[in-house]
């Protein structure tokens, strides 16, 4: 079913990551119509692959002021390479991104507004055959995080960039309720300095 779905999408010349932008994107039109809604204190959060989509979607609409992405951001080249821990789907891939840059350029045009990314350190397990994979994972949000404080630095708000990895339940790919009581509360102070 998925496939097909997505089969469906590229015939059109879209993917499965810009119709959820999309469809994001409408849902803030919508948001903003109604009289209960601050338009200037929308922000976005997503765990696994809407936390993914949640950068592309702070990439793409200004509108948002934030976003927590929970376990969600990962190098979409590293992710296809031919040493990953295991096959993906061809739906989570972009068409020509590899030409322009990865997953971590987006974090970082999305300075100077808030971010804050959320990744367990043990995604993949804490066996020894799958150790090294978390590890890995890991060092990959480290150097995606250096690579956007860079441009955070430049507009003089490395604060807007954060970063909480967590060994709750184990660590495992999760939103443990520890961090999702930290994320909702830094959410609030940014959004109440708006």
């Amino acid at each position: 079913m998925l496939n097909h779905a997505i089969g469906q999408l590229y015939l059109q010349g879209r993917t499965a990551f810009g119709k959820e932008v999309y469809d994001l994107t409408v849902t803030t039109d919508i948001l903003e119509t109604l009289d209960y809604v601050d338009s200037q204190r929308i922000a976005a959060i997503g765990h696994s692959a809407g936390g993914h989509a949640a950068v592309f979607f702070l990439f793409a609409d200004p509108r948002i002021k934030l976003g927590v992405p929970s376990c969600g951001l990962f190098s979409m080249v590293r992710f296809f390479r031919e040493d990953a821990r295991k096959r993906r789907l061809a739906a989570l891939a972009l068409p020509g991104l590899e030409a322009v840059g990865d997953s971590g350029d987006y974090l970082a045009m999305i300075a100077p507004r808030p971010m804050l990314l959320t990744r367990g350190l043990w995604e993949w397990g804490q066996d020894p055959d799958e150790a090294p994979f978390s590890k890995a994972h890991v060092q990959e949000t480290r150097d995606m995080e250096a690579h956007a404080r860079k441009t955070y630095l430049q507009y003089h708000v490395g604060d807007n960039l954060k970063v909480i990895y967590f060994d709750e339940n184990d660590g495992n790919h999760d939103f443990p309720p520890q961090v999702r009581e930290q994320s909702y509360k830094w959410v609030d102070r940014h959004l109440k300095a708006t």
